[in-house]
Protein backbone atom coordinates (compact mmCIF):
# COMPACT_ATOMS: atom_id res chain seq x y z
CA UNK A 1 0.00 0.00 0.00
CA UNK A 2 1.25 3.51 -0.67
CA UNK A 3 2.42 5.81 2.08
CA UNK A 4 0.30 8.63 3.46
CA UNK A 5 1.18 11.66 5.57
CA UNK A 6 0.34 10.97 9.22
CA UNK A 7 -0.14 13.33 12.16
CA UNK A 8 0.11 11.98 15.71
CA UNK A 9 -1.04 14.00 18.72
CA UNK A 10 0.06 12.84 22.15
CA UNK A 11 -2.11 13.36 25.20
CA UNK A 12 -1.05 16.00 27.73
CA UNK A 13 0.38 13.45 30.16
CA UNK A 14 2.85 12.12 27.55
CA UNK A 15 4.07 15.30 25.82
CA UNK A 16 7.42 15.11 27.67
CA UNK A 17 8.00 11.70 26.03
CA UNK A 18 7.69 12.92 22.43
CA UNK A 19 11.24 11.80 21.53
CA UNK A 20 10.57 8.28 22.80
CA UNK A 21 7.35 8.09 20.80
CA UNK A 22 9.26 9.19 17.69
CA UNK A 23 11.67 6.30 18.22
CA UNK A 24 8.79 3.85 18.69
CA UNK A 25 6.98 5.07 15.58
CA UNK A 26 10.18 4.90 13.51
CA UNK A 27 10.67 1.30 14.65
CA UNK A 28 7.11 0.58 13.46
CA UNK A 29 8.00 1.89 10.00
CA UNK A 30 6.98 5.56 10.17
CA UNK A 31 9.37 7.95 8.45
CA UNK A 32 9.48 10.91 10.85
CA UNK A 33 9.27 14.25 9.01
CA UNK A 34 9.11 16.55 12.04
CA UNK A 35 8.17 16.62 15.69
CA UNK A 36 7.15 19.38 18.05
CA UNK A 37 7.96 18.17 21.58
CA UNK A 38 6.66 21.35 23.18
CA UNK A 39 3.12 20.43 22.08
CA UNK A 40 3.42 16.65 21.56
CA UNK A 41 2.77 16.54 17.82
CA UNK A 42 4.61 14.31 15.35
CA UNK A 43 4.39 14.31 11.56
CA UNK A 44 5.57 11.49 9.33
CA UNK A 45 4.87 9.25 6.39
CA UNK A 46 3.95 5.59 6.45
CA UNK A 47 1.52 2.83 5.67
CA UNK A 48 -2.02 3.85 6.69
CA UNK A 49 -2.33 0.48 8.46
CA UNK A 50 -0.04 1.94 11.16
CA UNK A 51 -2.90 4.18 12.29
CA UNK A 52 -4.67 1.30 14.04
CA UNK A 53 -1.56 0.43 16.07
CA UNK A 54 -0.79 4.06 16.85
CA UNK A 55 -4.30 4.86 18.03
CA UNK A 56 -4.22 1.83 20.35
CA UNK A 57 -1.04 3.05 22.08
CA UNK A 58 -1.24 4.52 25.57
CA UNK A 59 -0.41 8.21 25.35
CA UNK A 60 -1.65 8.75 21.80
CA UNK A 61 -4.64 11.09 21.76
CA UNK A 62 -5.08 10.77 18.00
CA UNK A 63 -3.25 9.47 14.94
CA UNK A 64 -4.81 10.51 11.62
CA UNK A 65 -4.03 10.95 7.96
CA UNK A 66 -2.78 14.55 7.72
CA UNK A 67 -5.42 16.89 6.33
CA UNK A 68 -8.42 15.01 7.70
CA UNK A 69 -10.66 16.84 10.15
CA UNK A 70 -11.97 14.94 13.16
CA UNK A 71 -14.30 15.79 15.98
CA UNK A 72 -16.60 18.03 13.96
Amino acid sequence: MSEVQIKIILDAAHIAETAQYCQSFAAMGLSIDSSFPEIGVIFGAGDPALLVQMNAMDGVAEAVVEGQLHGL
